[in-house]
C-alpha cells in the first residue's frame, strides 16, 4: 500500500489526476467532484494511489464525489 498523503501533497496528486473536474478543501475534508465517466474502479484506483482506504463516494444532484478526511 502506498503512503498515505495528506493535506498539500494530496491536493497536489489529485490535481494532476485525469477525471477530476474540481477540488473543495473544509476544515474537516477534502472533497473531490469527479467526472461523471469516472467508473467505481477508477475511485479505487486513486484511492490506492493516494494512500486512503477510509474515503467515501457519494452522489448528489447529478454529480460523483469522493470525500477525504484531512489529516
Amino acid at each position: 500500500m502506498n503512503p498515505r498523503l495528506t493535506n498539500k501533497r494530496l491536493v497536489k496528486t489529485l490535481m494532476d489526476a485525469k477525471g477530476i473536474d474540481g477540488i473543495t478543501i473544509t476544515s474537516k475534508a477534502v472533497l473531490v467532484q469527479v467526472s461523471p465517466k469516472f467508473t467505481p474502479t477508477q475511485a479505487e484506483e486513486l484511492c490506492a494511489k493516494v494512500g486512503h482506504s477510509d474515503f467515501k463516494a457519494s452522489t448528489q444532484n447529478g454529480n460523483n464525489y469522493i470525500v477525504f478526511p484531512r489529516y
